[in-house]
């Protein structure tokens, strides 16, 4: 357990990198689309970022311990959390959904190539 808890107070600032990374995807690549009348993308961006944080903190407790650079660990969390909520985005057909794509694989691919640099 102290494990998981020095590695959870290690990474505090990524799922808040990760919401970012949604909103601004979502409100700057197609900001026509959002209105104070199309709130419920907002409550599932929130919803989505709540799931996206317990997988983050299931990443750092399980598969994160196994990486010892911290920088490909978090590169590669988010990747796939952005890969996951692009490809939910991609279903309902909200906007932003091809711009998480792109970050999403260019995250992962930066942790993969990163991975046979240090290692």
């Amino acid at each position: 357990m102290t494990i998981f808890i020095r590695k959870v107070n290690r990474y505090k600032l990524p799922p808040f990198i990760i919401l970012l990374l949604i909103i601004f995807s979502v409100f700057l690549n197609e900001p026509s689309s959002i209105s104070i009348t199309n709130l419920d993308i907002l409550l599932a961006i929130l919803v989505i970022w709540v799931i996206a944080t317990l997988l983050y903190f299931l990443f750092v407790s399980t598969i994160g311990r196994l990486i010892k650079r911290d920088f490909i660990a978090i590169t590669l969390n988010a990747g796939f959390a952005l890969l996951i909520i692009g490809m939910l985005f991609t279903i309902q057909h909200w906007p932003g959904a091809k711009s998480q794509l792109i970050i999403s694989g260019l995250l992962i691919l930066t942790a993969i190539i990163s991975i046979f640099f240090h290692y």
